[in-house]
């Protein structure tokens, strides 16, 4: 009678674990996976193209994250737009202190949620905006750009101490 329990047991685990397994390994994965620009800049657009090895696909969310050397911050999500088969998502990347960002994917077929890269995120480095408004030239170093300084603060005073004195006089 043992033995009976303890194989129907073995056998209720075996049914499940593989069940699991087969559930496991029944996930959609990424074919073809391209990004443009490359190298994006900050405050510009960043395009994610993929290609999902899975039939009966509802949709497909993108989901990209700015990060810095320390954290990653609030990403943005957007629906991936499909033509042939082949989805594709742009964000605008707006976030300053990023210096990369990380993006995964939520692809839902047959009524099931799947996150693709959500532990494991595809990497991309971001290049420094070096528009300065200058057209590539040097600044000069004596250059004003028409802006009171601290020096300002220091005359006032100057100011309403010598008034304050003279007023004082008479």
């Amino acid at each position: 009678m043992i033995n009976i329990k303890k194989g129907v047991l073995l056998g209720t685990l075996l049914f499940i674990g593989l069940s699991f397994v087969n559930a496991v390994s029944a996930q959609p994965s990424v074919n073809i996976l391209s990004v443009d620009p490359e190298e994006p800049m900050i405050n510009s657009d960043f395009t994610v193209t993929a290609n999902f090895s899975w039939n009966n696909i509802t949709y497909v969310n993108l989901t990209v994250q700015p990060c810095s050397e320390e954290l990653c911050y609030h990403g943005w999500t957007t629906t991936m737009v499909e033509t042939n088969g082949t989805y594709s998502g742009t964000v605008k990347l707006d976030n300053e202190e990023a210096i990369y960002v990380q993006y995964y994917f939520e692809v839902v077929a047959e009524n099931e949620s799947y996150l693709i890269g959500y532990l494991d995120p595809w990497k991309v480095n971001l290049t420094a905006d070096t528009d300065d408004g200058n057209n590539g030239e040097e600044p000069a170093d004596n250059e004003d750009n028409g802006t009171p300084g601290f020096e300002l603060l220091f005359l006032l005073t100057a100011l309403f101490i010598v008034a304050y004195i003279i007023k004082r006089k008479r």
